[in-house]
């Protein structure tokens, strides 16, 4: 055997029982095993704290523990699971800031951000290799330049964020896009001609209080221009769309439903949540 093989056993371990082992460690301890095994800091590092004002000094640790192992894929995750819509947010809670290390972490190939603070997508500097990615739970002031350049063929989540200005998505890679929140004007430009999921969820305005004629009519418009114009008026296709309840009700109230165009799909999903009566 390798000298080199003895030296990291650890990471000949096959996957079970290398999660097995890691889950009954303290954190010190899974922090020395992935020191010690090239294997495991070659792949994911997830940080998820719900309160993280109070653990400021650890999370600059362990955010720059990750980039020094130069990992592929790595979480940033400081959302309140009691978090419903962005209105439940205050901005002050928003208190980690991604450093420029990571926006400049060359071996990122997939990312997820939540509830950080001044989150720019535009300054991630690694567009080459980045795949997949997930927003959530914070302003995007400026994603347009990162989606024009951007060569992420994955878009797993954007998750109740707040656009600043009307957003254009110019992603020619992109194969799956899962968006949840509220309803902005989005534009779509420049997309695969057949994208394999799209899933548009809008739950979270079931519980909006204003059932005003006016404000069902401007939603159901919208949504009905977010589907034509993401389809292309038939000049696109998505392989498995899923949408909410919410859709399909608004989009019959809007002023002229009928401006809905055809849409080819092969499997319409119907995403909701049934209560035992």
């Amino acid at each position: 055997m390798d000298s080199s093989d003895q030296a990291d056993r650890i990471s000949n371990l096959p996957d079970v029982l290398l999660v097995l082992i890691v889950s009954c460690l303290s954190f010190k301890e899974c922090v020395q095993t992935c020191a010690l095994s090239k294997r495991i800091h070659e792949q994911t590092f997830e940080i998820s704290i719900s309160y993280p004002k109070t653990y400021l000094d650890v999370i600059e640790s362990l955010i720059a523990f990750a980039v020094h192992k130069r990992v592929k894929n790595l979480v940033h995750d400081f959302s309140n699971p009691a978090w419903r819509t962005f209105h439940d947010v205050n901005l002050d809670e928003l208190v980690v800031e991604i450093p420029q290390s990571v926006y400049d972490l060359a071996t990122l190939e997939s990312l997820k951000v939540g509830a950080c603070k001044k989150f720019d997508p535009a300054k991630l500097s690694n567009l080459g290799k980045l795949k997949t990615v997930s927003f959530g739970w914070m302003e995007l002031k400026n994603p347009e330049l990162f989606l024009k350049t951007s060569r992420v063929e994955k878009y797993e989540r954007i998750i109740n964020c707040v656009f600043l200005l009307n957003c254009i998505f110019n992603l020619p890679r992109v194969d799956i896009l899962k968006y949840s929140g509220d309803l902005f004007r989005f534009e779509f430009d420049n997309m695969n001609i057949i994208i394999s999921e799209v899933e548009f969820d809008f739950r979270v305005l079931d519980n909006n209080n204003d059932e005003s004629k006016d404000s069902n009519t401007a939603e159901g418009g919208m949504l009905c221009h977010l589907l034509n114009n993401l389809l292309d008026d038939g000049g696109r296709s998505a392989t498995t769309l899923t949408v909410c309840p919410f859709l399909l009700k608004m989009i019959p109230k809007s002023e002229h439903p009928h401006f809905l165009g055809s849409m080819e799909t092969k499997h319409l999903v119907l995403k909701t949540e049934l209560h035992p009566r």
